[in-house]
């Protein structure tokens, strides 16, 4: 071991990397001259039987550090400090090995600083400063595992550690390297005014140690550099660096590069600094800051550019992919690179860029990068219109770099200034927006928009004692909020495939359990996409949906379009088949998922009221059991099994399978006898079957054998609730309800909370059948409403949720003090978190007081669906509140329906007096409605029926008067049947004659109209029917003329056709030597020649080549006669210069028969053929009109000469002598023909 190595007094070893001069073992000698050789690079995970082995041998302080050099060296540095500390206990009286341990624990926790964090992470102390935060703040993170300590508390142990060395040898020079590395980290972490202190003593201490080393320390040398380089020396820095390269030109770990790239940045030699960071990344592929630097460089460049350039994305692209995102792919927690990146990130994932801005800020060594995150959690905030929260971390941006938060001093960050101007601009504030932008035109300063996204981290919601909730600084409440936003934000994280971040189900279950209550469904969620990263991780459903993702998306290589068709339905079938294979495979592969999350999911969807997904959810819980058990049979899952059971019982019961319900209740009896909940249930199903017999006596049974347990005491005062007689019928003072409720709280618990209810539900309703015609009576009444108010106060002083209480509130709201909008408001707030029948019934009652019949029947009717079918009260108030709609309304069928729900009610309690008076009381509304109808608003069989429930009507209220307790005086029932079997019977009878008249009379005109539309129908269908007809012999003509048109077309094309034959055996001759036919082979013609007129016969013009009589046959001429153009070889083509001025009145001559033209024209019909008009050598015959009347269209088609320029070079000379200009010469090509 090489003392220098150690001191890092050269400052480069062998590869020029961190802990390379670590040996991979070392021997550690024993007594009598053994030794035993420790392996190095394989530690052990507990280093405490090493540590006994260096203490109990007296090895000396070498072994102790170089072995907690090697922990260190694997990050273990938590073992690392261990060593050493149990080293400096082994050598407590020997001082100066005591001096260079302390000095290794001291350069322990500065590694530890480094890499720690500014704040502990998901601290709230991110809230309360931009950048700095005090040792009071600090206070309570004070207990925290070293792990989890921050930068602050590893200075702390590092000073410890350093005065601990300094008071033993202040003069030792690793003493001074270390107190100047510790100012510098400590630099970044004071407030401003305090920096320069902290540089100057890191600058000391640095000289201290380069004086101590005759100037050899490396690492003094560059901690000089970067003290240098903080103070705004840039040139003095630069030369620094220098000197540390020219001496250790192999380290790259610190490498100098870095740092004499970042001087010529500043210095403004940017290619210059760019080279050098190209040279460090050169070194070292995976250095985080040479890519970071080189990023900026090009994220500079880019921003020099236009947008629109073609470069500008290029640069960007490059600046993003190949530099900032490979740097924090090296290190996801790199402030810098985090800063970078985040720009780029806030148009493609705006989702990271809070994740990201909040690492900055936590993770940050100096404000200025703080300044960066806060800045960028603005910029998120900003666009999504959050303006408060934005403001606010513009503000504390601008803290960060020195400002006052206001924007209105000319220190601290600009674009931070001028994001809280425009958010004033937003909130409407025109004259504090107007002052901050001329305060930046001002500065000569512009910047882009920012944007901000506000995020809270909580801290533990599950260990602070739960308080009232409608407290303002209520501390728990507030800590489950924060608690949700920083799982929340780690779930966020996981969507980003490029971090390769890996699902953690601990918190998504950590998320479930804080969603139980407030958001059910999002705890569903969570837990879901737990159970999916878990069966992810099993090799079967991995491989399904891999095999499935493989598949092709379209079926390709078909040209058949009916093929095509059959092998896409075929493809489609088959891949929705394997895509139902595999989710088959993924229901069945549950049971391999913990049973409690199984459960729990189950349960969610269970108070979500989907019964069928609880019951899948519960049985897979249950064979999850069943295969743990399988499995391992010290595993005991009998109390999860129970439970899980109970649910699934409880889910039969509510899909109203009970049988099966009670099967598994007398399961889990038979298995625990004690199971008082099972033992409750089932005597609740025997009570909703048979309420006076077997059910009565069970509830009797389960209550008196658990008298003490409360559930069964509530479940028993619920129980003499639905069976006590009215209140008006019983005092209050004598109910058995009231009683038990009494005794129950006087002996058991005075703080039962279902008692407390119930007792207030109690007194409402005695105080809503007491009487109130005197003012004693209202006294009372008042009072009995107070008491009610009272108990569900007390209730709500020890359960801030008990909805029920609440809702007791609404009603003695409602019913005492008239206040329908405040007991509204609140019923409408419980509505939102107790799915319970009554609170629908509640609302119905107060919409049903404000005359709002239709919110009142849609309350009614959701507490009928609510588990309440056959609730005969709530049949009852539905039946009033359509009768009041009805009657409002003038609505005959609406009495229908309030008639339906009180024979509805009746038929469940035949036996009740007030149910058949209602019954009667509604047929007798319709009688009365029926009557003041008018005729077309009514029918015959209306009135008929409202008759005959007249009748009914009338014999109901005689049998109830003649009942012992009637609803009403027995005299006014009876006068109204008297009423109701004369008067009302007359008029309806009056009625239904005078509607059926009126029926009758309609009837008639009725079949009159009918009979003169039927005849109106006929007669415009009998039209329609002959136009049909002539349409369809007007299509009959056109087709036969179409048809007649088609013969002709084939007459004629045959015709062509047998002349196209003909002219083609005219072209064929007979071969002499083989006598086979063959087609005519056509002769090559003499030099060039004049086009002759058609009707010339004559011979005089033709220079070599074939005649023909037909005057329009054409041959090629190529300067000789005959035969003496065979063998001859092809002239090459020749072309004639000429002037353009020429060329152009050549052309425009073209057009137009000049007057020489026609004079020519004229001597070629009388038998001549002109001479060439250029009188040159080649001369071009002249086309006239009259050279193709011979032809017919075929062949004058087949005739058409092909033009063709010609270069003679030879005779330019002679064609400018002769004519002054250069003139083109055409010749004509005609291919001729040898007529047998």
């Amino acid at each position: 071991m090489a003392s220098q190595a150690l001191n890092g007094l050269n400052g480069h070893h062998d590869d020029g990397k961190r802990w390379s001069y670590i040996p991979p073992a070392i021997d550690i000698p024993l007594g009598e001259g053994e030794e035993v050789e420790v392996n190095l690079s394989e530690l052990l995970e507990d280093p405490t039987e090493l540590c006994t082995l260096l203490e109990n041998e007296g090895v000396a302080k070498g072994y102790w550090e170089i072995t907690a050099m090697a922990y260190a060296k694997e990050n273990k540095m938590d073992h690392a400090i261990d060593i050493l500390k149990k080293g400096l206990s082994a050598f407590a009286s020997n001082q100066q090995d005591r001096l260079s341990i302390f000095s290794a624990l001291c350069w322990m926790c500065l590694y530890n600083c480094r890499h720690a964090p500014r704040i502990p992470e998901g601290s709230d102390l991110i809230q309360q400063s931009a950048f700095y935060v005090s040792s009071a703040q600090t206070e309570d993170t004070r207990g925290l595992p070293e792990k989890l300590q921050t930068k602050d508390y590893w200075l702390a142990q590092a000073a410890a550690h350093l005065n601990s060395a300094a008071r033993i040898s202040p003069s030792y020079p690793p003493i001074f390297l270390a107190r100047g590395v510790y100012n510098l980290l400590k630099s970044s972490l004071v407030h401003p005014d305090e920096r320069h202190a902290q540089l100057t003593e890191a600058l000391k201490a640095f000289d201290n140690t380069l004086r101590a080393s005759n100037g050899k320390n490396i690492f003094a040398l560059i901690g000089r550099a970067r003290v240098l380089y903080s103070m705004s020396k840039w040139a003095d820095a630069h030369q620094c660096f220098q000197e540390v390269l020219r001496r250790a030109p192999e380290m790259i770990d610190p490498d100098p590069r870095i740092g004499m790239g970042c001087c010529l940045w500043q210095l403004g030699h940017h290619e210059d600094a760019k080279n050098a960071w190209e040279r460090a990344l050169e070194l070292n592929s995976e250095s985080k800051q040479a890519l970071l630097l080189l990023g900026q460089y090009y994220f500079s460049a880019s921003s020099k550019m236009n947008i629109n350039d073609p470069k500008f994305e290029t640069t960007y692209t490059k600046a993003v992919r190949e530099y900032a995102q490979y740097a924090v792919k090296l290190d996801k927690f790199y402030p810098l690179a985090l800063a970078s990146l985040a720009p780029y990130m806030l148009t493609k994932k705006p989702e990271a860029v809070a994740r990201m801005g909040r690492n900055i800020i936590e993770r940050a060594d100096v404000s200025t990068v703080a300044s960066e995150g806060w800045f960028q959690l603005a910029r998120l905030a900003h666009s999504q219109g959050e303006n408060t929260r934005a403001f606010e971390y513009y503000a504390k941006a601008d803290q960060a770099r020195g400002g006052d938060g206001r924007g209105g001093d000319d220190q601290g960050h600009l674009p931070s200034k001028f994001g809280m101007a425009q958010i004033k601009v937003l909130q409407e504030d025109y004259v504090d927006a107007k002052f901050r932008l001329e305060k930046l035109h001002n500065l000569s300063r512009s910047t882009e928009t920012m944007s901000l996204l506000g995020v809270l981290y909580a801290d533990d919601y599950f260990s602070a004692p739960e308080t009232n909730a409608n407290a303002k600084d209520d501390e728990r409440l507030q800590a489950w909020k924060k608690a949700i936003s920083f799982l929340e934000g780690v779930r966020a994280t996981w969507k980003d495939a490029k971090k390769n971040a890996t699902t953690n189900a601990d918190v998504l279950l950590t998320l479930a359990r804080l969603y139980e209550i407030d958001a059910p469904d999002k705890s569903l969620q969570c837990l879901q996409q737990a159970e999916e990263e878990e069966l992810r991780k099993i090799p079967e459903l991995r491989q399904a949906r891999s095999e499935l993702e493989q598949m092709p998306l379209e079926v390709t290589g078909e040209t058949d379009k009916s093929v095509m068709a059959n092998k896409k339905s075929a493809f489609l079938a088959a891949k929705e088949t394997a895509a139902k294979e595999v989710e088959s495979l993924r229901l069945s592969l549950r049971d391999r998922l913990s049973p409690a999350a199984l459960n729990n999911m189950g349960c969610l969807h269970f108070q979500a009221d989907r019964y069928g997904a609880a019951r899948d959810y519960f049985q897979t819980a249950l064979n999850a059991c069943v295969r743990i058990a399988s499995e391992d049979s010290d595993d005991d899952t009998d109390a999860l099994v129970s439970t899980i059971s109970y649910n699934l019982a409880r889910c039969y019961e509510a899909e109203g399978m009970n049988d099966e319900a009670k099967k598994v209740y007398e399961g889990l009896l038979e298995r625990h006898a004690g199971y008082i909940d099972a033992s409750a249930r089932l005597a609740y199903i025997a009570l909703r079957e048979n309420p006076r017999g077997e059910g009565a006596k069970a509830m009797s049974n389960v209550f008196h054998s658990a008298e003490d347990n409360l559930d069964i005491r509530g479940l028993y005062g619920w129980y003499l609730n639905k069976t006590r007689k009215p209140a008006r019928n019983a005092t209050f003072a004598e109910d058995n309800e009231q009683r038990h409720l009494k005794h129950t709280l006087r002996d058991f618990n005075k703080h039962d909370h279902y008692s407390l209810t119930a007792m207030g539900n109690l007194h409402l309703i005695y105080a809503r059948e007491m009487p109130r015609q005197s003012e004693s009576d209202r006294q009372k009444r008042k009072k009995m409403y107070e008491k009610a108010v009272e108990f569900f106060t007390k209730a709500l002083e020890l359960d801030s949720r008990n909805a029920y209480a609440v809702q007791g509130l609404a009603i003695a709201l409602v019913e005492d003090k008239k206040d329908m909008s405040q007991g509204i408001q609140l019923l409408s707030q419980v509505r939102e978190v107790l799915k319970d029948p009554s609170v629908y019934i509640n609302l119905g009652h107060a919409f049903c007081e404000l005359k709002q019949y239709s919110r009142a029947v849609e309350n009614y009717e959701s507490a009928l669906v609510k588990d309440r079918i056959n609730d005969v009260n709530t049949l009852v108030c539905l039946g009033r509140t359509w009768l009041l709609r009805a009657k409002q309304e003038r609505s005959l069928q609406g009495m229908k329906t309030s008639l339906d729900y009180s024979q509805r009610a009746l038929d469940l309690e035949p036996e009740i007096v007030h149910f058949k008076f209602n019954l009667a009381y509604v047929r007798i509304q319709i009688a009365q409605l029926i009557y003041t109808l008018k005729t077309h608003e009514r029918s015959a069989d209306d009135v008929q029926t409202a008759l005959e429930g007249l009748d009914a009507a009338v014999d109901a209220l005689t049998e109830i008067a003649k009942s012992p307790n009637p609803p009403f005086p027995r005299a006014d029932i009876e006068q109204r049947a008297v009423m109701c079997r004369t008067s009302v019977h007359k008029q309806l009878e009056r009625a239904l004659g005078e509607q059926r008249e009126y029926e009758k009379k309609n009837a008639d005109r009725l079949a009159q109209a009918k009979g003169v539309r039927e005849a109106e129908i006929r007669k415009r269908e009998e039209e329609e029917r002959a136009k049909e007809e002539r349409e369809a012999a007007e299509k009959v003509r056109i087709l036969n003329e179409r048809l007649e048109m088609q013969r002709r077309d084939r007459e004629i094309a045959e015709k062509r056709a047998a002349e196209e034959r003909l002219r083609e055996e005219e072209q064929m001759t007979t071969d002499d030597e083989t006598g086979e036919r063959k087609k005519r082979v056509k002769k090559k013609g003499g030099g060039k020649r004049k086009k002759r007129d058609a009707d010339s016969d004559s011979e005089d013009g033709i220079a070599g080549g074939y005649g023909s009589e037909r005057g329009g046959s054409r041959g090629r001429s190529a300067g000789v006669t005959g035969d003496e153009s065979e063998g001859a070889p092809k002239q090459k083509k020749k072309r004639k210069l000429e002037r353009k001025n020429q060329k152009a009145e050549k052309e425009k001559s073209s057009k137009f028969k000049s007057a020489e033209f026609v004079q020519e024209s004229d001597e070629e019909e009388e038998g001549g053929v002109a001479p060439a008009a250029n009188g040159g050598v080649n001369g071009g015959a002249v086309l006239t009109p009259g050279g193709r009347d011979g032809l017919s269209e075929g062949e004058e088609e087949i005739a058409r000469p092909r033009k063709k320029k010609v270069i003679d070079d030879e005779d330019e000379d002679e064609d400018e002598d002769e004519s002054g200009d250069v003139e083109m010469a055409e010749a004509a090509h005609v291919e001729g023909e040898d007529e047998e």
